[in-house]
């Protein structure tokens, strides 16, 4: 095995600095100067991305092999398009589309590159979500304990990544790609390193210490597939993604239609000793779903975009922004085609090499994103940055390993 030196570059470094404003704490944005200072920032990291970029003829090759990418183009050209035909809010929509799409490619172009450059890349990437993750954990034992304050909103806790199940949308990916880049680099031997393992341990009980269901559920998926799969690869033959989606989607349908979640109310009164309970809104969330199917066959092929203001006031969608679910999102936002074009493009990666993919140190990314897809059945935000981060990886895997497993190299 290839593998990595302790000794840090300027090149490392660059890497760092060049990826630090695209994670921007969401706590930290409720400070004016701290905001602005990141939107400065950003804007050169990725007039240095695009430099770097431009400078890669192979990019245009990469982004041949992976033609799934119009996937995720059409979606975002849809979602602009609704928002302009609607007059509703497009410039942050605009500014995250462009952030992800730049994100994407540069991972992949990244991956492209040779073994020093990915190393370097690497070794940048793990030591600022490895701080980021830590730091978020420590935000919540001092926000909790009143010893901080972020922001309140509505009564609720407000931690350096946002409330509980938004901040998850960040560190869960985040989690996972820390563990993947574990194992290509020698110092843990291909496995997950302990520092990893107890920053797993201590985010899962951060959610767990917060009361978010989602989150703490996301992050056991994640754990508990982890060691089973180390024995049995041939089970994420049968728990893909695909399926994932599937099973999501055959559960939306028995809870609006048949309501099927209300068969566990008594059980769930019984252990809360709330006395009878004779249904259940899962927290408001069967309510926004059936908006959101509403909404979606009014405008079945392309959408609304954005809701406005005035819609979420007059409680068209139970006075949320958003469908917390993601298959509702998608298609509430983009329509049918957008929605498809979508999941092609998440889809991908496991289509391509899935002979190899179960059996691959890259299982830790596809565990990683079955997890956060369940994550998303009760939530979803598709246009947070660290998703796009943890779909290049998935994209490139094999070319990662490739240049770090020299057993692997007869696959090339």
């Amino acid at each position: 095995m290839v593998g990595y030196t302790s000794k840090t570059n300027l090149r490392t470094i660059f890497f760092f600095l060049i990826m630090i404003p695209f994670f921007k704490p969401i706590g930290l944005a409720t400070i004016p100067l701290c905001n602005r200072v990141y939107q400065i920032w950003k804007m050169l990291s990725m007039l240095g991305m695009a430099s770097l970029l431009a400078r890669r003829r192979s990019i245009w090759k990469v982004m041949w092999n992976h033609v799934e990418i119009i996937g995720f183009m059409l979606f975002g050209l849809i979602y602009v398009f609704n928002c302009l035909r609607f007059h509703t809010p497009v410039v942050d929509l605009v500014n995250n589309l462009i952030t992800d799409f730049m994100l994407f490619i540069f991972v992949l172009g990244v991956i492209s590159s040779s073994h020093a450059v990915i190393e370097n890349y690497l070794c940048a990437l793990r030591f600022l979500f490895s701080l980021l993750i830590f730091l978020q954990v420590v935000s919540v034992v001092l926000v909790r304990n009143s010893i901080i304050e972020f922001s309140i909103i509505e009564d609720d806790y407000y931690y350096l990544f946002g409330t509980d199940n938004y901040s998850a949308f960040t560190l869960v990916p985040m989690i996972v790609v820390v563990m993947y880049i574990d194992t290509l680099l020698e110092q843990t031997r291909g496995k997950i390193s302990y520092t990893t393992i107890i920053l797993y341990v201590m985010l899962s009980l951060s959610y767990l210490y917060m009361h978010s269901i989602a989150a703490a559920g996301s992050c056991l998926i994640l754990g508990l597939f982890l060691v089973v799969t180390k024995s049995k690869h041939m089970l994420l033959r049968l728990i893909n993604a695909k399926s994932m989606l599937a099973l999501g989607a055959i559960m939306l349908v028995l809870i609006l239609k048949f309501d099927f979640h209300n068969l566990f109310a008594a059980f769930i009164a019984d252990q809360l000793g709330k006395g009878e309970i004779k249904a259940l809104t899962l927290n408001s969330r069967t309510i926004i779903w059936s908006d959101a199917v509403d909404l979606i066959l009014r405008k079945p092929i392309f959408g609304w975009g954005e809701l406005s203001q005035k819609a979420i006031d007059d409680y068209v969608l139970y006075g949320v922004e958003h469908a917390h679910n993601i298959l509702l999102e998608l298609w509430m936002r983009t329509g049918i085609v957008g929605a498809t074009s979508y999941i092609v493009f998440l889809l991908a990666p496991f289509k391509h090499d899935s002979k190899w993919l179960h059996k691959s140190r890259a299982r830790i990314l596809a565990i990683g994103m079955l997890s956060y897809i369940a994550l998303c059945m009760l939530d979803a935000y598709p246009t947070m940055q660290c998703q796009y981060v943890l779909l290049a990886l998935l994209y490139g895997w094999r070319e990662l390993e490739v240049k770090f497993i020299p057993r692997l190299r007869v696959l090339k």
